[in-house]
């Protein structure tokens, strides 16, 4: 009998979301919303479609994360000029000012996930995973035909 690894990564991502979820519990941030600002700090004027395409999340899910971090602050959207269509998200001085922190607690718990972990065998984890992520998007792109 094979080893189920998807079991292994959905265990691993539940636990690391409820960390998260502790993790930035004074802040009032989910993992989601996290995750968002996240991909924000190095690509701000994102649009709302490009978001949910990387993040592989549903729209209504980012839609509703959006508007949540939006209420508090962290983002605003803004239409694209060139396509009244699509929504650019950008952050607001609070979401530039909150980098350092989100970054620093993701960092000193990604530290501490991966304490013991040789880096040969990081690097090799780090393969296989993006090697099963190609194979379910050729997956799901056959199963959409």
């Amino acid at each position: 009998m094979q080893k189920n690894i998807g079991r292994l990564v959905s265990i691993v991502y539940r636990k690391r979301q409820s960390i998260i979820n502790g993790l930035f519990h004074e802040e009032n941030l989910p993992n989601a919303e996290v995750s968002i600002l996240l991909h924000l700090y190095g690509n701000d004027g994102l649009s709302q479609e490009k978001l949910t395409k990387y993040l592989s999340i549903d729209k209504a899910a980012i839609a509703r994360s959006i508007s949540s971090l939006e209420t508090k602050g962290y983002l605003r959207r803004v239409r694209n000029p060139k396509d009244k269509r699509e929504y650019q998200i950008h952050l607001t001085q609070l979401g530039m000012d909150s980098e350092d922190l989100v970054k620093g607690k993701l960092d000193r718990l990604n530290e501490s996930l991966l304490e013991g972990v040789q880096q040969k065998d990081i690097d090799i984890a780090y393969d296989v995973l993006t090697n099963i992520i190609n194979n379910l998007g050729i997956k799901l792109q056959e199963e959409r035909k």
